[in-house]
């Protein structure tokens, strides 16, 4: 998992699957970044298979918390 900012947006290449495990390292990482620095921009690129309903769950955990803007290609 790659992280880097640019242009006041927050980016996470995701390289492989995104599992449960995965998901949870995705969500510290994300969320730690978003509490220590307020970045209201996040595109996360996966180039891997994910289960939709972890990602769903990620999302709406995201808006609940900081109601930014969220892409996932």
């Amino acid at each position: 998992m790659e992280l880097y900012y640019k242009n006041e947006t927050l980016y996470v290449d995701v390289m492989y699957d995104i599992d449960a495990d995965m998901m949870g390292v995705l969500k510290r990482r994300v969320f730690q970044i978003l509490d220590d620095y307020g970045i209201d921009k996040i595109v996360i690129n996966v180039g891997g298979v994910y289960d939709k309903s972890l990602m769903n769950a990620f999302k709406k955990e995201y808006y609940h918390k900081y109601k930014g803007y969220l892409l996932i290609k």
